[in-house]
């Protein structure tokens, strides 16, 4: 196996299993940081910075309101919480600041517009089309 000059090979988190069996001992080797996580023995929980962006745009909304794109990047952000073990974080810091369903129906109702607009423009597109054939 050939590995590339900057790559490092590294041991999981383990215990040294020193002492009376190998429940004992000090943690040794790394967590395993990758796509957004980091996955140890005891856990899956978010990387640092990913929980202060969530809990500083959860205080934004709080602060200044928010509009269908903060509520979709909240809702984005609670996506990440769902399949950690960081459920503490999320009570501390997001829950208190934002009302989720209340982001929920803030996207659903743009969306909404949205395709009642997309459905008027085809619609007009269409007469458009329909007249310049009659024309024609």
């Amino acid at each position: 196996m050939e590995l590339k000059k900057n790559y490092q090979i590294a041991r999981f988190t383990y215990r040294d299993g020193k002492g009376k069996s190998k429940k004992y001992g000090k943690w040794k080797g790394r967590d395993l940081d990758f796509m957004g996580y980091r996955f140890t023995p005891h856990g899956t929980f978010l990387r640092k910075n990913i929980m202060i962006r969530a809990s500083r745009k959860a205080r934004n909304i709080a602060k200044k309101g928010a509009n269908w794109y903060k509520a979709a990047q909240m809702i984005s952000y609670l996506g990440w919480f769902d399949h950690t073990n960081s459920y503490g974080c999320f009570q501390r810091w997001i829950k208190p600041y934002v009302k989720i369903n209340q982001l929920r129906r803030l996207i659903s109702k743009h969306s909404r517009r949205v395709s009642e607009r997309a459905k008027l423009e085809m619609e007009r597109r269409c007469r458009y089309a329909i007249e310049q054939a009659n024309r024609g």
